[in-house]
């Protein structure tokens, strides 16, 4: 009747994959495990690893694919794999600036993230997306659970810190405007871009206030001339 083929059931071994933790230290790792105790081998980037049911651990790895094969003593048995140990990344994103607050993305990174504004902590995330009050010249920092992954850095510009609120609005609206003069330049125009004034407006407090008393219910532009000047959308209700 011939021998029984020797086999072990698909799931007896279980191969684990840890990535480069940061660009170029070449730590990547593979994990096996088994569940029958058996005398295995097996070849992980030219090195040999005997085990039975206990671990084998290949570190120190690149990035890369792995493909290798465990073997049993005493038998004509194969199990083969293909894995691919990540490459370390640098903390990556992206932001925008409205209505004073500043919208980031991290996009590359490992969580938790800690949020700094001009040195001073702000508070700790596990979400990737969040948002944080922000004004012009403010030094915006993401740093990652990872040290080497190095920090999402953006300063924040004037320009971006220039918003207008409540926006619709029904007459009364403010725009802040980060600038040490005492009066500012706001040209409005409605929404076919026809002039319909040009004023200075006193900054109190850091903003300005203006009207659309008198004015038909729809879309104006607000041009603020700063040094860079601003263009708003304001929408009247």
């Amino acid at each position: 009747t011939g021998c029984p083929i020797f086999t072990l059931p698909a799931n007896n071994f279980t191969v684990e994959v840890t990535s480069e933790t940061c660009p170029g230290k070449n730590n990547g790792q593979i994990k096996i495990t088994a569940v029958a105790a058996l005398n295995y081998t097996v070849t992980i980037n030219n090195a040999t690893y005997n085990f039975t049911s206990t671990t084998a651990t290949s570190a120190n790895l690149a990035p890369g694919t792995y493909n290798f094969c465990i073997e049993v003593a005493g038998q004509t048995y194969q199990q083969c794999y293909a894995v691919t140990v990540a490459a370390g990344t640098t903390v990556s994103g992206k932001s925008s600036v409205v209505s004073g607050k500043a919208s980031v993305e991290i996009e590359k990174g490992t969580a938790p993230f800690k949020i700094f504004v001009n040195g001073l902590e702000q508070f700790e995330t596990m979400a990737p997306i969040f948002s944080v009050d922000v004004k012009g010249g403010d030094i915006l920092e993401v740093k990652t659970a990872v040290f080497c992954e190095g920090v999402y850095a953006k300063t924040i510009d004037d320009f971006e810190s220039v918003f207008a609120y409540p926006n619709p609005t029904k007459d009364i609206f403010y725009i802040t405007v980060p600038t040490s003069e005492t009066e500012v330049i706001v040209a409005l125009y409605n929404f076919n871009l026809q002039l319909i004034s040009t004023k200075k407006y006193p900054v109190v407090f850091g903003k300005i206030q203006l009207s659309l008393a008198n004015k038909p219910i729809g879309v104006y532009i607000a041009k603020v001339l700063l040094d860079q000047p601003v263009t708003l959308k304001i929408i009247k209700q």
